[in-house]
C-alpha cells in the first residue's frame, strides 16, 4: 500500500497571529494550486504532493480546508 506524502513546499510566517490546530489545511491558492498547512511555528506552504505514486498539485487532491493532515514525530513510524 502506496502513502500519500508531501514532496515540496516552504515555511511560511505569517504577518498577523492565527489559530489553527498543526496539520489542518487552512487555505487553498488556486493560483498556484497550492495549500496551506498550520505548523506549531507558522504556516506550510504545500506545493507537490504524491498519491499512489502518482506527483500532482495539491489542490488536485485536497478540495476543502476541512480537511486535516497526519502529523507523525519525525522518526517515529
Amino acid at each position: 500500500m502506496m502513502k500519500d506524502r508531501y514532496l515540496e513546499g516552504k515555511a511560511v510566517m505569517p504577518a498577523d497571529r492565527f489559530f489553527a490546530i498543526p496539520g489542518h489545511v487552512v487555505a487553498l491558492n488556486k493560483a498556484n494550486n497550492s495549500v496551506m498547512v498550520a505548523c506549531t511555528d507558522g504556516l506550510l506552504e504545500v506545493q507537490e504532493i504524491e498519491k499512489n505514486g502518482e506527483v500532482m498539485a495539491p489542490t488536485a487532491l485536497i478540495k476543502s480546508i476541512r480537511v486535516r493532515f497526519k502529523i507523525k514525530e519525525y522518526g517515529k513510524e
